[in-house]
């Protein structure tokens, strides 16, 4: 698997790995040609570009055999790809888990650190010394403590919602990815600062897009079920509402589809393990993307009679 492809710097791995995830992503494809509302799989669509994006510079570049591209603007090209990644890969867990944000824990905190500290440390090192050895020494301290700080804190985070996750799991397998997927993020800048093993480096970065692809279609086929039984929550034949079609989330649709059952926000909160206040806020939310003002009208307008 060390052995490189096309004559290039990319290794057998990361070429295999960087073709299944741009098959991922045709798939994806279809899938938000199918719910074009759903900003959950806009951002699941940016994630997989990205990590093909990374697969792709960090495993062409650096090579001195590409005239056509300064070995600085591949330098560039491959280690920014992987911030950026570590970026989006963050954001994504935020929002599809809901982790709570704070001081020195939040998405802007981790991109301005990350980017400020490779602009300044990475590229103007490199720009002035003209040597990546000196420029990666310089450069890879910050990005191992900020690393392994959002790791820490991002499981710490992640098995505080897990205890709030109802029995039926509908967020299990996104949060075991999660949290090992984080895990695997952080080994980047930590394997790149002992020296340039893509095929140990890729491997396990990439561990984390396997992990969060196979998750995310999980929550989707619930989502599906979720979906299916609403429907059959519609009112009569004459109006054409369809509770699938205002883009609730997957805990949204499960919050819905309880209350279409006449289950008190008291009882919600028990049965799914989460606070009355939390309950509220997603009917509060499903509330808004139906058009109605309470749960009243919410009934009104997809319940059958």
């Amino acid at each position: 698997m060390n052995q490189s492809v096309f004559g290039t710097e990319m290794v057998l791995l990361t070429f295999i790995t960087g073709v299944i995830q741009i098959l991922a992503l045709f798939i994806h494809f279809g899938v938000l040609v199918s719910k074009p509302y759903s900003r959950a799989n806009w951002r699941f669509l940016f994630l997989i570009s990205l990590f093909v994006c990374y697969n792709i510079f960090s495993g062409l570049f650096p090579d001195r055999n590409i005239h056509s591209i300064n070995l600085f603007i591949q330098n560039v090209l491959a280690f920014g790809s992987g911030i950026i990644l570590a970026c989006y890969y963050f954001y994504f867990l935020v929002k599809e888990l809901e982790i709570n944000q704070r001081s020195f824990f939040n998405i802007k905190f981790l991109f301005l650190s990350l980017v400020s500290s490779f602009l300044l440390l990475f590229v103007l090192t490199y720009f002035l010394y003209g040597d990546f050895k000196i420029a990666r020494k310089v450069f890879i301290v910050p990005p191992v403590v900020i690393a392994l700080y959002f790791c820490f804190n991002t499981i710490r985070e992640i098995r505080i919602k897990s205890a709030q996750t109802s029995i039926q799991g509908l967020y299990r397998s996104l949060n075991i990815a999660g949290k090992f997927g984080i895990m695997f993020m952080a080994t980047m800048p930590i394997i790149v600062s002992i020296g340039d093993y893509q095929l140990i480096n890729n491997g396990l970065v990439n561990i984390s897009f396997f992990l969060i692809w196979f998750s995310y279609y999980t929550l989707l086929l619930i989502q599906a079920k979720n979906e299916r039984e609403l429907n059959d929550c519609k009112v009569n034949t004459a109006d054409k509402n369809c509770i699938s079609e205002i883009g609730l989330t997957p805990r949204e649709l499960e919050v819905a589809a309880y209350i279409l059952k006449g289950e008190t926000y008291n009882d919600l909160a028990e049965r799914m393990y989460i606070s009355h206040k939390t309950v509220s806020k997603h009917a509060s939310n499903i509330f808004k993307k139906a058009e109605c003002c309470n749960r009243e009208e919410f009934l009104l307008k997809y319940l059958k009679v």
